[in-house]
């Protein structure tokens, strides 16, 4: 009873707060928890030398953020914050009045600049943070080929991670060296044929549903990835491709110049990257294309698209 009174009047005083004060607040206090949260994590990826050594010896104390790490996580996080808020306008004000040319060339810069960071990020995140980004790369792609087909083109389709599935089971049957292997293909050779793998599927499923909108190709789609999935794990399955255990004894990734290929999380981070930038080039130019513009007026309105000359089933 005690400690909800005293949250109570914590959330009311921060309520009552203005909002100039109430944001860099929230942001330090955020900052903190999750620091906190996640010290552990930190400390194992970068606090056992040099500079991050040091670091940790300040900020962290036995179980997690000493007093003084919290309170500098909070002072700089709701510096920053507060410093934006005030001066965030003026800079995004002086930007919208340079000429058209100047504006892309800022745009550009910081693009340039989002990516040189990225090149630099598993210098500061060491392998195990590296490895945790890789598997995050691995679902922005396929993220970013859900937004063609749900953000894009408004249709909810649920079972899109079986068309990954199925890409990757392909792949590593067709690599792997063990016994479920049946080519022993490099990853290179087997990559055109894992990704026209995937494209039959998503052509067997579409042909059936392919005047199917809303809850009804919502079931449809949902309905064939669970197929997938039960598919996959089953013991009919198993003796190709591994049940529930998988395909194992896949090669690592093999580059030219590289000695041993991708072997390890830092060199498939860039190779992950790579194939973001590119997924998401694609969709950028997709998104304004005459493609692309049709998808978004089937999202909007179905009945004005066709209406509009939009032919629904090419579409």
């Amino acid at each position: 009873m005690a400690v909800a009174s005293v949250l109570g009047l914590v959330g009311s005083g921060f309520y009552l707060m203005p909002p100039r004060t109430r944001k860099p607040v929230f942001a330090g206090l955020t900052m903190v928890l999750l620091i906190g949260l996640l010290a552990e994590t930190i400390i194992l990826a970068w606090g056992n030398q040099g500079l991050g050594l040091a670091i940790r010896r300040v900020v962290f104390a036995r179980r997690g953020l000493s007093i003084l790490g919290a309170a500098l996580v909070f002072l700089i996080v709701a510096g920053l914050n507060a410093w934006w808020g005030s001066r965030g306008e003026q800079i995004k004000g002086r930007v919208n009045a340079l000429p058209p040319g100047q504006q892309r060339n800022v745009r550009w810069g910081g693009i340039a600049l989002g990516i040189l960071v990225m090149l630099f990020l598993p210098v500061l995140l060491r392998t195990y943070l590296t490895e945790v980004i890789d598997n995050v790369g691995i679902y922005i792609l396929m993220g970013l080929g859900l937004n063609i087909v749900v953000g894009l083109a408004g249709l909810l389709d649920l079972g899109y991670v079986a068309f990954f599935a199925i890409g990757a089971y392909v792949m590593g049957v067709l690599t792997s060296y063990g016994e479920l292997g049946i080519a022993g293909m490099s990853f290179w050779a087997a990559l055109p044929i894992a990704v026209g793998a995937a494209v039959v599927a998503g052509v067997i499923l579409g042909i059936p549903v392919l005047r199917m909108r809303g809850d009804y190709l919502a079931i449809v789609t949902m309905g064939f990835g669970e197929i997938i999935r039960i598919l996959a794990i089953s013991d009919w399955l198993a003796p190709a491709i591994g049940g529930a255990q998988g395909v194992l004894l896949i090669p690592k990734i093999p580059v030219v110049g590289l000695e041993g290929g991708l072997v390890s999380p830092e060199r498939l981070y860039y190779m992950i990257l790579a194939g973001c930038l590119l997924a998401f080039f694609v969709s950028w130019r997709l998104r304004d294309s005459r493609l692309g513009r049709q998808w978004m007026a089937l999202r909007e309105d179905e009945d004005v698209a066709e209406a509009m000359g939009i032919n629904l089933t090419k579409v």
